[in-house]
């Protein structure tokens, strides 16, 4: 599926872009993809691999229990995304610290908390990838970001508040084992540092003399010019059965106005007029 870049003109036209299909995010989850088998193999030397599986919009309570919160600055604004690993993932990272060999199934009472070296193990595994965030940010969104110190933080307050999220999902697999990871990025915070950029990037310019020189040259370009019959459909049966010297019949005659095209464009409807050894084309409409 193609991917639309989000523009200035987008941000105009819709009042805010969608941050979930941007370009950015989706590079974003793609570089993380990276960064989760590189954490991984800073515990054990296995085989780790790791996949997205796409991204999902939904609304979630702030503070996000069991979830590490990473506070980034950016000249373009904040950004706090919230790191989560599911109890599959904790089991399979005991197994890979502590030399398991993957061959036996991993004894977990899911109704029990976890023991205090899993919760180690959980925490120093989010804050691993915590640590490479500012940096993974930084070439998908090309904005430098730093982690906010403490003492710039806010106490923390205990009333939890509804933010929506942008939800990406990562699938990791370790021996026989699969867990997930979740990267939960606040909507209107992306949403916020991809208007920025747009905004800066629309702000640039010509002065008139250099505007004029581009307009002349433009002028002056060559353009692909394309004179179509209107378009039908047709069973694919009978596309495929065609072969050189067959004859493919439309419902338009010989007087229905043919479309001229440029740049992939429709400007006007025409007519063939024929003159003087050469094929020429009347304007209609």
């Amino acid at each position: 599926m193609a991917r639309i870049p989000v523009t200035a003109a987008l941000i105009r036209a819709a009042g805010k872009p969608q941050a979930s299909a941007s370009n950015e995010v989706t590079d974003l989850m793609a570089a993380m993809v990276e960064t989760v088998v590189a954490v991984f193999a800073r515990f054990a030397a296995v085989p780790v691999r790791a996949e997205t599986d796409g991204l999902t919009i939904a609304s979630r309570e702030v503070p996000v229990a069991d979830g590490l919160a990473v506070k980034l600055g950016s000249p373009r604004g904040p950004l706090t995304p919230v790191l989560l690993a599911d109890r599959a993932t904790v089991m399979a990272l005991c197994e890979l610290a502590f030399g398991g060999s993957g061959t036996e199934p991993v004894f977990d009472g899911a109704d029990r908390p976890y023991s205090a070296t899993e919760r180690r193990l959980c925490d120093a595994l989010l804050a691993e990838l915590a640590a490479h965030l500012p940096e993974v940010l930084e070439l998908c969104l090309s904005v430098p970001f730093r982690a906010v110190e403490e003492e710039e933080r806010k106490p923390a307050s205990r009333e939890t508040v509804e933010v929506t999220f942008i939800s990406g999902r990562l699938l990791v697999y370790v021996y026989g084992y699969s867990g997930e990871l979740t990267l939960l990025l606040p909507e209107e915070q992306v949403t916020q540092l991809i208007a920025v950029a747009a905004a800066a990037n629309s702000a640039v310019r010509l002065d008139p003399e250099a505007h004029g020189r581009y307009a002349a040259v433009l002028r002056s370009a060559e353009v692909e010019v394309t004179v179509l019959l209107p378009a039908e459909l047709k069973p694919l049966s009978e596309v495929a059965a065609l072969r050189p010297g067959q004859l493919l019949k439309f419902t338009s005659s010989a007087t229905t106005p043919l479309l001229l095209t440029a740049g992939g464009s429709l400007l006007h409807e025409v007519r063939i007029t024929p003159g003087g050894g050469h094929m020429g084309i009347e304007i209609i409409a």
